[in-house]
């Protein structure tokens, strides 16, 4: 039999968990044998094993060869964070969570706090109680009924990495990186290489590179020739090729995120254009993939892990009524994609 979609995997270990926790499995009872248990929840064996694991990972349930599976009670109090991303099953190009998270985790485990990784899907049928110690998001909020369960939930929440755009600013905590100014000293690093006919590798159109970091058509200082916009970072084929065509080339192709410039390598490779003799490729995130590039990428490096534990320390620390909007600091990191210097005959310099 086909099991369920909502009493799968996470949902199985997050049901028998809350009944763990809000006590109708009380401490010392013994759970129904596996092929019984399995049976009533309608799932397969190794879907409530999986589930079984990680519930005595966090030592609430004790399972006992040839004696059987015993609540402990142990860790109901335990403190526990809950990350919430709809990025955690994208591939690394993703901003945000596959940086952020380890960050996470790692300062988690130095406090000895649970962290819990969950999609915005699976929080929808998560109960927000007291048994959480706070809520790390590191994606924004599309569905307003999540943003209301949050806000009526009285928890602690931490925003982190999302656009100063993004209309939860205010209402929740929130650690962010002002892409404003990171964008514009990228374009700074650029220039005192000497380049200076520099293309841009853009996502969709001015208004989604403006909701994420604040940027403005005038701030690119290029013609529009050099300004290309690719549907996203697996599409920048067209784009590419409409820079390469131009009569005078770009010296420098700076992108809208990393995992722009990745695809941007692959094109200018299959050219035999190399980088950065014929043309500097810059990236703007601090993707984790960045430095194994041939040649290595530069980027602006937003530290997610840096954010990361960052946040769970505010959620330690707490906060009073204001609630705090934190910047962290970016870094201009340079490799080798832009390890080069232009001398400009026109000017001498």
């Amino acid at each position: 039999m086909k099991e369920p979609f909502l009493m799968l995997n996470k949902e199985i270990y997050n049901h028998l968990r809350n009944l763990i926790l809000a006590g109708e499995l009380k401490a010392g009872e013994k759970l129904p044998i596996e092929i019984e248990l399995a049976r009533k929840m309608n799932i397969s064996r190794g879907t409530l094993r999986s589930a079984l694991k990680q519930l005595e990972k966090e030592k609430l349930i004790r399972r006992i060869p040839r004696e059987g599976t015993f609540v402990t009670g142990e860790n109901n109090s335990h403190p526990t964070i809950l990350y919430v991303s709809d990025s955690l099953e994208n591939a690394a190009f993703h901003e945000s969570s596959p940086n952020l998270l380890p960050g996470v985790l790692k300062r988690c485990k130095e406090l000895g706090i649970i962290c819990e990784a969950v999609t915005f899907n699976e929080l929808s049928h998560i109960a927000l109680d007291g048994r959480w110690k706070g809520i790390i998001l590191g994606d924004s909020i599309r569905k307003k009924c999540l943003c209301t369960k949050l806000k009526e939930s009285g928890l602690p929440v931490v925003l982190v990495g999302v656009p100063l755009s993004d209309p939860m600013i205010g209402q929740f905590a929130a650690i962010l990186t002002d892409k404003h100014q990171a964008w514009l000293d990228g374009l700074t690093h650029l220039k005192r290489r000497g380049c200076r006919r520099i293309a841009f590798l853009l996502s969709k159109n001015y208004e989604t590179v403006k909701a994420r970091m604040g940027v403005e058509p005038e701030d690119f200082e290029s013609p529009r020739e050099l300004i290309q916009f690719a549907p996203d970072f697996l599409n920048v084929e067209e784009a590419m090729e409409k820079l390469l065509a131009l009569p005078e080339k770009p010296d420098a192709i700076y992108c809208y995120a990393d995992s722009f410039a990745i695809s941007a390598y692959t094109v200018l490779h299959s050219r035999h254009i190399a980088i950065p003799e014929a043309i500097a490729v810059m990236g703007f995130s601090g993707c984790s993939a960045g430095h194994l590039l041939n040649p290595a990428l530069s980027t602006v490096d937003f530290d997610l892990a840096g954010m990361g534990v960052a946040a769970v320390d505010l959620l330690q620390k707490g906060w009073g009524e204001e609630i705090p909007l934190i910047y962290y600091p970016h870094e201009v990191v340079m490799r080798s994609s832009t390890n080069i210097f232009r001398y400009n005959l026109s000017n001498g310099k």
